[in-house]
Order: C-alpha cells, then sequence, then structure tokens
C-alpha cells in the first residue's frame, strides 16, 4: 500500500491556528503584568498615604515634643491628683473675763478705731474709746462692742444722732473703769463701786457691771451691756433719768435699769 501525502490546505489551517492561539496567549500575559504593575502601584500610593497620616507633618514637629508623650508599648501615663482643698477653720472668740481689779492704777489704754459699719448720718457726735490698765478686757473687743452699739438703727440713731469713733478725745469718752476708778472719776455722784455714771465729757462704764450684768436682766448679759452703753450715752446726749410709763411697758433707756425696773419690761433701746 501506498504512503499518502499530507494534505498542505490541512497543514495550512493548523499553522494558522496555532498561531492565533499563541498571540491569544501573548495578549493574556501583558493583560496579567499589566494588573500586577498597576496592583502594585496602588499598594504603594496606599503606604504613602498611611504613613503621612500617621506621622506629624513638617510643620509640627514642636507639637508632638511638647506632649512629651512616649509611644511605647509599655508607657504609663502619670496619674493626676488633685489638691487637697484646705478644711476651713472657724476661730472661736475667747470667753469674756468675768474677774475685775476691784482698783485699777487710775491710767488707761485708747483703743484703736474699730472697724464697724453703721455710724449714721445725723447730727454728728465723735468720741473715744479708753480701758483702763490692768483690767482684763480687750480695748479693740471693748470698742467693737461699743461701736456696734451706737451703729444700731435701733439706737440713738433713731432719734437723729450719727456717732463717729476717733483715735483720741472727741465730744466725749467711753471709758471702762474698775469701781474704785469709777468712784473717783465719777465723784460728787455717789456711784458706791457698783453703778456707772456720766460726768463732764466722760461716760464712765463700771467693769463690775460689764462682767457681770445686774439680776434684772438675767442671762442676758450682751442686753444689759447695750442697755448700758445707750444710757450712759444717752446721758451725754443731754438725756435724763425717766420712771416707768405703766406696767407691763417696755422700760425707757433713761430709766435707771440697773437700780430695777419698776415694773416695766427690760428694754436695751432708745
Amino acid at each position: 500500500m501506498t504512503e499518502r501525502e499530507p494534505d498542505p490546505s490541512r497543514r495550512v489551517g493548523s499553522t494558522a491556528v496555532g498561531r492565533h492561539r499563541a498571540a491569544r496567549q501573548r495578549a493574556m500575559r501583558r493583560r496579567r503584568r499589566r494588573a500586577a504593575a498597576l496592583g502594585g502601584s496602588v499598594l504603594v500610593t496606599l503606604v504613602v498615604v498611611v504613613l503621612a497620616a500617621v506621622r506629624p507633618s513638617s510643620d509640627e514637629p514642636a507639637a508632638a515634643a511638647a506632649t512629651n508623650v512616649s509611644w511605647a508599648d509599655d508607657a504609663v501615663m502619670p496619674t493626676l491628683t488633685p489638691a487637697p482643698k484646705p478644711t476651713p477653720t472657724r476661730t472661736t472668740p475667747a470667753p469674756e473675763p468675768t474677774d475685775f481689779p476691784q482698783s485699777g492704777d487710775g491710767t488707761f489704754t485708747t483703743a484703736a478705731v474699730a472697724d464697724v459699719a453703721g455710724a449714721g448720718s445725723g447730727r454728728n457726735r465723735r468720741y473715744s474709746i479708753e480701758v483702763e490698765k490692768g483690767l482684763p478686757q480687750d480695748p479693740a473687743r471693748f470698742a467693737r462692742q461699743v461701736a456696734q452699739v451706737l451703729g444700731d438703727e435701733r439706737g440713738w440713731r433713731s432719734d437723729g444722732w450719727s456717732f463717729e469713733q476717733v483715735e483720741g478725745g472727741g465730744d466725749f469718752q467711753v471709758m471702762l473703769a474698775s469701781p474704785d476708778t469709777v468712784d473717783r472719776l465719777c465723784a460728787p455722784l455717789l456711784t458706791r463701786g457698783e453703778v456707772s455714771c456720766r460726768s463732764g465729757s466722760r461716760v464712765v462704764l463700771n467693769v463690775k457691771r460689764w462682767a457681770l450684768g445686774v439680776e434684772y436682766y438675767g442671762d442676758d448679759l450682751s442686753g444689759y451691756r447695750t442697755y448700758l452703753v445707750n444710757h450712759e450715752v444717752g446721758h451725754a446726749l443731754g438725756k435724763y433719768h425717766v420712771g416707768c410709763p405703766a406696767p407691763g411697758a417696755k422700760a425707757p433707756v433713761m430709766l435707771q435699769q440697773t437700780k430695777g425696773l419698776q415694773g416695766c419690761v427690760k428694754n436695751p433701746w432708745p
């Protein structure tokens, strides 16, 4: 049997098919290379963007340093403990002494002007405060107590007077003195070491009465002291003694309440 020659037309077709398949394969390889190159470019761009977001800009190098923050994994942030607030303390005034000497040395300390408001705006009277040396009472405290009484609207201010404390002298002097000194300063008035008086420009308050009060005021020592100041200063303003107007009525401040109430009710104000 004779061997047949290959069909030339089939060889040509087979070659064309092979060339077409090779061309498609080359095109696919080119597309894969472009895709890989594009993906790498996107990845590089993404990395650059992330790094730019994390790192501080060149305009802010001092900001990160100023915060003094450590980015180490074991960094410990400081704990801020607020400073404790001071506990307010109340100053309790020392109790006033109830003891006193029967006789002092007769010389006086002039108290500084007390920082007390409420002098009033009526007919003005200037006064100074003096405390006999050797008495246990504090001159500054005594001056403040007198100024509070004279500056109160319930006092002589309601009668059109005003008062101003000065360093010395004035229209009258409010003096706190021992019983024997009171007797000497008030003569010829008879105070007998028990009561107070006004003598000339002197308003002389007996330390015995200031420290102990009187039975008619009971435990109301502050009320009695208010009466004592208002009564004796009243004399310096030209006021005279009066009696009780009616049983059960408020006692006039110019009633001698140290000696009794005559049926009235105690009252320290004019």
